[in-house]
Formats: structure tokens, C-alpha cells, sequence
């Protein structure tokens, strides 16, 4: 996770059709506070991460080092994930830099192989003769 003042080069960062996933934080209508995760779907067609973020249908606002929602266009993504006006960007969510799952295939088809080899030299040797 990353501070939410960092939005803005994280949306620039990110490729076309990518998300951009935030932690916001606010107060519904009825008082309760919500805190959540939405993925924002970016899109290359804007220029700088301002624009970017703005595309979403978000406008920010810093408050005492805090970004805060200031307006959110109708219909936008960012109004279908239920973000709401005064919210906080708490933080933005990056993917963890880890190996990709099938690298985990190595490994146990190695095994798979070795156990296979044992097995195959095993039914190769003859039987030693009971004495009667």
C-alpha cells in the first residue's frame, strides 16, 4: 500500500485497461462510517495521473495533507463503486512483485520425475528367493 498522495504517479504509471485500486474511507448519508477497496479501470486516452484520475470521474482536493474527494461526475465508474463526496483516499493498493504461480509446476514435476525414476528402478531389480 502506498499513501493516497501518491494517486496520481501510480495512475500514471499504470497501462492502458489496468486498475487502479484505492482505499477511500467516508461517511454514508445515514451517519455510518465506510471504509472500502475500488478498482478504478484507467484509461491511456488521458495524458498526466491527474487526468487519468480525473477520467474515473474523481476530483480531489487536499485537506491538511489528506486527499479528499471534491466531486464525482455522474454515471462515472467512481460513482457506480459508491464513492461518495468529502471521502478520503486513504491509500492506494499496488500488487505485491512476486513470482507467477506456475513457476510452482518446476518443482513438482521435478519431484514428480524423481519419484517416477525411484519407482522404475525399484520394479527392475528381481525379487530375492524366499528360502522353503
Amino acid at each position: 500500500k502506498l499513501p493516497g498522495a501518491e494517486i496520481y504517479a501510480t495512475a500514471e504509471s499504470l497501462n492502458d485497461g489496468q486498475h487502479l485500486v484505492l482505499e477511500v474511507r467516508g461517511e454514508t448519508l445515514e451517519g455510518d462510517t465506510v471504509e472500502k477497496i475500488v478498482p478504478l479501470r484507467i484509461s491511456a486516452a488521458a495524458g498526466d495521473g491527474v487526468e487519468r484520475v480525473n477520467e474515473t470521474g474523481l476530483t480531489l482536493r487536499e485537506e491538511e495533507g489528506v486527499l479528499v474527494v471534491d466531486t464525482i461526475m455522474f454515471g462515472s465508474q467512481a460513482e457506480g463503486q459508491g464513492i461518495d463526496f468529502d471521502w478520503e483516499i486513504v491509500s492506494v493498493v499496488v500488487p505485491n512483485d512476486r513470482p507467477a504461480k506456475e513457476w510452482m509446476f518446476i518443482p513438482a514435476l521435478l519431484l514428480l520425475g524423481f519419484v517416477a525414476w525411484l519407482q522404475k528402478r525399484r520394479a527392475g531389480t528381481p525379487v530375492a528367493a524366499e528360502a522353503a
